[in-house]
């Protein structure tokens, strides 16, 4: 990581850090495969930082990849779901709607994990608005995963006696307004 950090200035060597996270990478992938995969992941912002974006898109597939394959527990890592995010606005970027619509099955799996904390469960429905407006179609049938949420989040508000989870719940409520009711956000807040 210190490495990562030096080389991830604005004064780096992109083929120096691209090299080192990709050793760094091949040399977890069988112990350690969520390394490889933020690694990866890594790779791909950085290309998308010099505006090469096929490397870019060739590095989230690699990280979307290994996380798929070889990380039990991916859908939960806030990683792999950068990582699709980032893959579609690439996509995006390069006007591959084909791209896109891969992306979207990825997308749908983790939106339907039904265990996942009510503030993932917020940013997860949110990528996946922000993809659906990005190809044009409609988030509305999004919104009743937002009311079942926002539910959730009432009966916990309180329940913790702890304050600062207690703001926490009430800003992640506020948020999983701003696509679909602004006005009632502000109450939130």
């Amino acid at each position: 990581d210190f490495l990562v950090d030096i080389y991830g200035t604005s004064q780096y060597d992109l083929n120096k850090l691209i090299s080192f996270l990709d050793q760094r990478a091949e040399l977890f992938a069988r112990t350690q495969p969520h390394i490889a995969a933020k690694d990866y992941y890594v790779i791909g912002n950085r290309y998308w930082d010099h505006n090469e974006y096929e490397e870019a898109i060739k590095a989230f597939i690699r990280s979307k990849t290994v996380w798929e394959k070889f990380v039990s527990g991916y859908q939960d890592s806030l990683f792999y779901f950068h990582t699709l995010s980032n893959l579609s606005e690439m996509y995006q970027i390069v006007d591959d709607y084909q791209g896109l619509e891969k992306i979207n099955e990825s997308l749908q799996n983790i939106i339907n994990i039904a265990d996942a904390d009510y503030i993932n469960a917020v940013e997860r429905i949110n990528i996946r608005v922000k993809y659906f407006m990005s190809i044009n179609k409609s988030p509305d049938d999004l919104e009743s995963l937002f009311i079942t949420i926002r539910s959730g989040i009432k009966k916990n508000i309180g329940a913790s006696g702890s304050n600062l989870q207690n703001a926490q719940m009430n800003q992640v409520l506020g948020n999983s307004f701003k696509f679909f009711n602004n006005d009632s956000a502000i109450h939130y807040f």
